[in-house]
């Protein structure tokens, strides 16, 4: 069949697709397996379709875990969903980078993500200075709100 990589970059659009709407690494790890089958198999336009599926395969086995880990070596991998209460204890500390008017709602970042940012909208009940760490009580809407610890 001519031109059957043209088809693997097809499906690979549509993986990518899937991702955005899904949030998970699978339909990422399946469309680069689908466009680097379509590369090899542009340079070689005569193999068969069953070394194709198995080429497809084989590259999204292997690139599942290897995707996992880089994204979770960047601090993407962690459960961000769910149950809130558990996520506020595990909450880590906080540094204030930057401060509206009266200081007591600006900007707080984490060394690692928090429910999925590293970077929060806070509210706190007592004054804060630049640089300030803090820690979070609770979470409203989008802000949290934080204590000085």
């Amino acid at each position: 069949m001519k031109n059957i990589y043209l088809w693997w970059f097809g499906l690979s659009i549509i993986m990518l697709f899937g991702e955005a709407f899904t949030f998970t690494s699978v339909f990422l790890v399946l469309g680069f397996a689908a466009a680097i089958t379509g590369i090899i198999v542009a340079f070689i336009p005569d193999m068969d379709v069953a070394y194709q599926l198995f080429l497809f395969s084989i590259l999204g086995a292997i690139g599942y875990p290897v995707i996992k880990g880089i994204l979770k070596k960047r601090g993407y991998g962690k459960d961000t969903t769910g149950d809130i209460d558990t996520s506020l204890k595990n909450s880590p500390s906080g540094v204030v980078k930057e401060l509206d008017a009266p200081g007591r709602s600006g900007t707080v970042r984490f060394n690692q993500q928090f429910l999925g940012d590293k970077q929060w909208k806070f509210i706190s009940s007592e004054p804060l200075d630049i640089n300030d760490s803090v820690s979070v009580i609770n979470i409203e809407g989008n802000t949290l709100l934080v204590k000085k610890e």
